[in-house]
């Protein structure tokens, strides 16, 4: 339900019976252009199985063979694949915090791939390793450090092109 406080719209949050200022993923979303219609762009803005690093091998061979990336908070693995899609693993140990906080890295990775792999040069396999500090950062802090880390991972797959 819509509230209208001191002239400014706000979302009523039924579970908690408290107040939602923003949603954390709006400003990834007013990054998406709709077409004429009111649609999404051609091509997949989803994250389904097929997107994902499922088995244990492909794990070690991506750490194995895979450009290093290092950010504050992050190791991000990128290696070219043969695969017709770019494909994403999340790593986030016990060492981040509890199972709340994991889960929202978790879900704030999964859904910063989904709406910007479309800016990645090439299909790559990513993962990204959470270190110790990203539990303590906010989700926009989040975000920010993943758009840094995919702009480098996008240069290196370029020169590597060439």
């Amino acid at each position: 339900a819509l509230l209208i406080v001191g002239g400014q719209r706000v979302e009523k949050d039924w579970r908690f019976n408290r107040s939602v200022d923003k949603d954390p993923f709006s400003d990834a979303r007013e990054k998406i252009k709709y077409n004429e219609k009111g649609c999404l762009p051609l091509g997949r803005v989803t994250f389904t199985k097929a997107d994902r690093i499922r088995t244990s091998i492909e794990y070690r061979m991506l750490s194995k063979n895979g450009n290093r990336h290092y950010s504050d908070h992050f190791i991000i693995i990128s290696q070219a694949n043969q695969v017709s899609r770019s494909r994403l693993g999340i790593t986030v140990s016990k060492r981040v915090g509890k199972a709340v906080t994991r889960n929202r890295i978790k879900r704030t990775i999964r859904e910063h791939f989904r709406l910007n792999r479309r800016f990645l040069t090439g299909w790559l396999d990513i993962n990204i390793i959470a270190r110790q500090s990203s539990g303590r950062i906010g989700t926009a802090a989040i975000r920010d450090h993943l758009d840094h880390s995919f702009e480098a991972i996008a240069g290196k797959t370029r020169i590597a092109g060439r």
